[in-house]
């Protein structure tokens, strides 16, 4: 479709114009010309380019143009450059990469395009959105078209590399969305130009260091940073950005905070430091946001709190810090916190909180201590005009409860005390909290309730003592709640029960007193009315309910007697004529006579609609046993001793949906008994003794929805001609005797989709009796535990709405190029745990539609690329427990393939071509296979996998190369079991993981999984979990250790700098050479250095024991060895000396210069040259990566 320009050429005063989501590939020259349009919707279309003059006659009016959701693989520069007045342009969702590639297509010319885009603007543009394209790169100045622009999006690009002039013509810009790349390092002064930057967000991303990037920007207000891996907090991060509002810096690899990083943001009001890596917190370290509201410091590895660091916080009213280490809280670290509102400190470790700790909190609300390991809980909250409205102090260790804990605690509403070990409850702990509506005491210790306890409680509406050693409850223990609604009492060791106990709860609709041993029931327990809803007496011993028990709870709706050793007479006395729900299972109705069951049973159960008696020795039913009972919806007989249900059991039973007979003897269909059933739907009768099924008897229930037959006897299916399950949904006669179908097989059944046929006897697929023909909408398949031994089916028959296929644990062993010739709409393919060896050219050829393929536990040696050509829908293949050797390079076709499991094969090695086409990859599995080489570009081209697994392989030296290209897009690495040779040849290994810790967290919510081996370096991901851990084989004396815990000189022993020499020596410089160690990784070094003797030291240079230093940079860190030159003058040299020797000191330098050269060639070094020399000691201070500070060489060169 194109554009209908003669339609649109008389419109003139038209001015938006809106053609999105149509079919239109191509706008001509001219299209628009004559129109007055200030507005162009395009988007959703199929255009993948524009012509120079698309625009043309739109110069003065166009505004806004939105071409985003199209197929542009360049920016349209030419077609927009004469558009002096377009604000919004929307280009998301193309393919563009370059923005002047289209100017390079004009000119043929690289050079000469490069000359062109500088002479084009867009002058008005202040919105440009470039979001989810395809952009590497920002080169230097390639904005310089829009220096107007105020609002920018690269969301979801492939962004790798930011030039640091890549912002500067963009002085006006105030917002920047580069979120979702795989941007890793950027310029500290990649924004010094854009002075009016408000909003920046870097989130997802692989950011590694901030240093300098935010600094002297003094209009931001939000950064936007989690997701990195970021590695530290440096003191000019954020330096003179006054204005910044907000910082997110959650999901990083923080481990280390600058106290002054936060010391000029003097208006940051949110602060997120979630889920890092952090230790500690400098005690000054928000000494400068007063106006700090919510701090988030959740999920680090705080261990302690310094006192006063919140001190000058007068408007926070937010703290998170759970899930850290932090093992006490003292008086004085909150405080004074004025404006505290929630203090969430759940999820540490701490043991003590001293007294008062929070006594000047009384603006805070919330607090939650749960999971600590608190055994007594002092007098802590504040008492005066305290606003406490929730406590939670759930699953601690608490014994004893300070008498004043909750002194003056008026406000408090909900209280969490569960899973603690109180052994009792004073009245004192609730003299105060008159306010107080839920209280949660469960799975303690508490075997008494003291008199009154509950006194000071008039609005509790909850209460929780389930879980206890209560053994008796008295009437006075709950008299003065007047407003409770639920109480749960299960779980305890209930003996007996006053009478009129509950009397005064006239508010009360729940009551559970499950699992306790009461024996009997008395029937002054409920001889009061009480608006009960709902009973619960499971598993409480009970042989015997008195006349009326229950006779008072006239709105009960939900009973449960299940677990009990009652009979059917006293099911008989119950008298609720409101009753919908009663549960009896696991009791025993096998008496005989007068104490079986009997009809008449419910009779005074009029409203009853859900029954359960599973498991109730049941022999038989007798008639009209549920005759009164018109309105029963649902009932469970299963586990019973049925043989035969008896013609007039349901009669009567109009709205009888669902019938459980499952677990039973029944020997023949029940089809008398189920007659006439019109309204049932769903019929289980699953584990019975039936041989054979005549569908005809179901004729009746023409509603039926779900047949479950699964695991009885049945041989034989007939009578499907003459009956009309129309209705029908789902069919489960899997665990059979089964060898074939009849042909008309469930024909009249045009709604059924879903069929499981497995455990069965079958030689094949029943091709005649699923088809089409038969039941046109079959959806869903089920073959598996059938001796078949071959899938082909006749052509004519035909699967079309087949969406899923369970083929497996059967005796297939080859796979031919018609099996699945018939199943072209299949989406999901399991043939898992056969015998298959091979699979024949083309065999997958027809399915087109394909989403999952699983060929697991088979016994495929080999397989040819050519199998899976075609599956370009394909999103999951699992092929792992074969014995696969080698791989073939897998097809492009394969492009958008999201899961790939290749586990537990014999491969030992993956070549750069196999997973090149595999562009969507995002999980690779190759765990358990025999692999200890990996080609360098194994991995290069999976760049959106955020999962590989590489675990139980043989890798001695887990390689880095191939793992490298995946660092901005991985999310979980697993390398634990492999035998790791801990040598020098793992430093960098051991280093690139430990600036990786975030990825150890990766298998959720720090426990477990992840990256092994990275928890001794600070992640706290593995949770103490050691076979999770990366641990060494070799050598000896290292086996078993956590690589991960090790310090480089445990597993490396070799002298950092084996070689350091005197290159030179002149009398006002000095030329030091070292040699470093393979993968020192140095990445700078200083040279300290004082006089001894006087010497020649001119006028003004050190004296004795005053220090100068010079830094110096690697300025390639990948080498194994630095080479680096450094020079320091002394400030104050005489002038007139260095006039004198000029000439001289020239030839000198000329010659040292050659002689470096050819040490170069010797040997790498690194050099420092430091002028004005007299007798000197030098003291050499290195950098490595892997160390925070620095340390110092043990060689000092001494020049006398």
């Amino acid at each position: 479709m194109q554009m209908p320009s003669r339609a649109l050429s008389s419109m003139q005063k038209l001015t938006a114009l809106d053609f999105d989501y149509n079919e239109i590939v191509r706008v001509e020259d001219y299209s628009f010309y004559g129109l007055r349009l200030s507005k162009l919707n395009l988007k959703g279309n199929r255009l993948q380019g524009m012509p120079e003059h698309a625009f043309a006659g739109l110069e003065e009016c166009m505004q806004e143009i939105d071409v985003s959701e199209n197929g542009l693989r360049t920016f349209p520069l030419m077609a927009l450059r004469k558009l002096d007045h377009l604000r919004i342009l929307r280009l998301s969702n193309n393919r563009i990469a370059t923005f002047y590639g289209d100017i390079q297509l004009a000119t043929n010319n690289a050079s000469a395009a490069a000359a062109a885009a500088g002479a084009f603007q867009l002058p008005s543009l202040i919105f440009l959105d470039l979001s989810s394209n395809q952009f590497a790169e920002i080169g230097d100045d390639c904005f310089r078209a829009f220096p107007q622009l105020k609002t920018l999006s690269f969301y979801a690009n492939q962004i790798e590399l930011v030039q640091p002039e890549a912002f500067k013509s963009l002085r006006e810009l105030m917002s920047l969305d580069m979120s979702h790349n795989r941007i890793i390092t950027l310029d500290p002064k990649v924004f010094g130009r854009n002075k009016r930057l408000q909003t920046v967000d870097l989130s997802h991303n692989h950011i590694h260091a901030i240093g300098g990037v935010f600094s002297d920007l003094p209009q931001l207000r939000e950064v936007f940073l989690s997701e990195n891996n970021i590695l530290e907090l440096p003191a000019d991060a954020f330096t003179n950005s006054t204005n910044v509002d907000v910082i997110y810096l959650e999901s990083n690899a923080i481990g280390h905070i600058d106290p002054n990083v936060f010391s000029t943001l003097v208006n940051l009001d949110h602060l997120y430091l979630r889920s890092n890596f952090i230790p500690l917190l400098p005690v000054t370290l928000f000494d400068k946001c007063t106006k700090l509201t919510s701090l988030s410091l959740d999920n680090n590895e705080i261990q302690d709190l310094e006192i006063g660091m919140f001190r000058k916080l007068e408007h926070l009213r937010e703290v998170r810090l759970h899930n850290n280490r932090i093992r006490r809280v003292r008086k004085g670290v909150f405080e004074p916190l004025p404006a505290l509102q929630e203090l969430h400190i759940q999820k540490n470790s701490i043991e003590d909180i001293e007294p008062q700790a929070f006594s000047t909190l009384q603006s805070m609300q919330h607090i939650n201590l749960q999971d600590n390991q608190l055994t007594v809980l002092e007098d802590i909250f504040a008492e005066d005009n305290s606003s406490l409205l929730s406590v939670q102090l759930e699953a601690n260790y608490l014994h004893k409860v300070h008498p004043r804990t909750f002194r003056r605690q008026r406000k408090v509403q909900i209280m969490w005390l569960k899973d603690n070990q109180l052994a009792r409850v004073e009245r004192s702990f609730f003299a105060d909290t008159a306010q107080l509506g839920r209280l949660y005491l469960s799975d303690n210790r508490i075997r008494d309730v003291e008199r009154d306890t509950f006194a000071g409680l008039p609005l509790l509406q909850f209460l929780d003592l389930s879980g206890n050693q209560l053994r008796q409850l008295r009437r006075d223990y709950f008299a003065p709640l007047v407003a409770l609604e639920e109480l749960n009492l299960a779980r305890n060791h209930i003996e007996a029960i006053e009478g009129y106990a509950f009397a005064k709860l006239g508010n009360l609709k729940s009551l559970d007193l499950s699992h306790n041993p009461l024996v009997q029931l008395s029937r002054d327990v409920f001889l009061d009315e009480l608006p009960l809803h709902s009973l619960s007496l499971a598993n409480c011993s009970l042989r015997k309910l008195e006349q009326h028990a229950f006779r008072s709870l006239t709105n009960l709706n939900e009973l449960s007697l299940e677990r009990n050793q009652l009979n059917p007479a006293d099911i008989q006395k119950l008298d609720m004529p409101n009753l919908r729900r009663l549960l009896l299972s696991h009791n025993n109705f096998s008496h005989v006579g007068s104490g079986g069951i009997m009809a008449g049973m419910f009779d005074r159960l009029r409203s009853l609609q859900q029954l359960a008696m599973a498991n109730c020795s049941l022999g038989q039913i007798p008639d009209l046993l549920f005759a009164k009972n018109t309105n029963l919806v649902r009932l469970d007989l299963c586990n019973n001793r049925l043989a035969q249900m008896n013609r007039n059991i349901f009669s009567g039973l109009n709205v009888f949906k669902e019938l459980r007979l499952c677990r039973n003897q029944l020997a023949e269909f029940p089809h008398i008994a189920l007659y006439n059933l019109s309204a049932l739907e769903s019929l289980d009768l699953a584990r019975n003794q039936l041989a054979s099924i005549d569908f005809f008897k179901l004729s009746g229930t023409l509603n039926l929805r779900q047949l479950v037959l699964r695991d009885n006897r049945i041989t034989a299916l007939s009578g499907f001609n003459a009956v009309n399950l129309t209705q029908l949904d789902s069919v489960d006669l899997s665990g059979n005797l089964l060898l074939s179908l009849p042909a008309n097989f469930l024909r009249h059944s045009i709604n059924l989709q879903r069929v499981d046929l497995s455990s069965n006897r079958f030689l094949q697929i029943p091709s005649s009796a699923l088809s089409d023909v038969s039941i046109p909408r079959l959806s869903w398949l089920n073959l598996t535990g059938n001796p078949i031994n071959r899938i082909y089916t006749v052509k004519e028959e035909r699967y079309p709405y087949l969406k899923e296929l369970y083929i497996c644990q059967t005796n297939l062993s080859i796979l031919t190029s018609k099996d699945f010739e018939a199943f072209q709409a299949l989406q999901h393919l399991h043939l898992v745990n056969n015998r298959i060896t091979r699979i024949s050219p083309g065999a997958f050829k027809s399915l087109t539609n394909l989403l999952t393929l699983d060929l697991s536990v088979n016994e495929l040696e080999m397989l040819p690329k050519e199998r899976l050509q075609g599956l370009r829908l394909l999103r999951s293949l699992n092929i792992s427990h074969n014995t696969l050797k080698d791989l073939e390079e897998f097809s492009a076709d394969l492009a958008e393939m999201q899961t790939l499991d290749l586990s537990f094969n014999q491969l030992d090695r993956v070549s750069k071509k196999t997973f090149r086409h595999l562009h969507g990859l995002l999980e690779l599995l190759l765990m358990g296979n025999r692999m200890t080489v990996l080609s360098n570009d194994a991995f290069r081209f999976l760049r959106k996998l955020h999962v590989l697994d590489l675990r139980k392989n043989y890798f001695e030296l887990v390689p880095l190369e191939p793992l490298k290209p995946l660092e901005t897009n991985l999310r979980t690495l697993k390398l634990e079991e492999n035998p790791l040779h801990c040598s020098c040849d793992a430093q960098k290994l051991w280093e690139w993981l430990r600036d990786h810790r975030k990825w150890s967290l990766a298998a959720g919510s720090g426990a477990g999984g992840g990256l092994g081996g990275l928890a001794g370096l600070g992640g706290r991901g593995l949770g103490g979990d050691s076979i999770n851990y990366l641990r060494c084989e070799h050598p000896t004396e290292l086996r078993g250790k956590v690589f991960g815990r090790m310090e480089p000189q445990q597993f490396c022993d070799a002298p950092l700098i084996p070689k350091m020499a005197i290159q030179d020596i002149q009398p006002y410089s000095v030329v030091v050479s070292w040699q470093s160690r393979d993968h020192l990784g140095l990445n700078g070094f200083e040279i300290v250095y004082h006089a001894t003797g006087d010497g020649l030291v001119p006028a003004g240079s050190p004296t004795d024991r005053e220090r100068d230093g010079v830094r110096g940079h690697d300025p390639d860190r990948e080498r194994s060895q630095s080479q680096s030159q450094s020079q320091s003058q002394n400030q104050n040299q005489n002038q007139n000396q260095n006039r004198n020797r000029n000439r001289e000191h020239e030839q000198r330098e000329r010659e040292r210069e050659r002689e470096r050269e050819r040490d170069r060639e010797r040997f790498p070094i690194a050099t420092d040259e430091v002028s004005a020399c007299t007798d000197m000691v030098f003291h050499i201070i290195l950098y490595p990566d892997y160390f925070r500070n620095r340390f110092y060489i043990s060689e000092y060169l001494d020049y006398m």
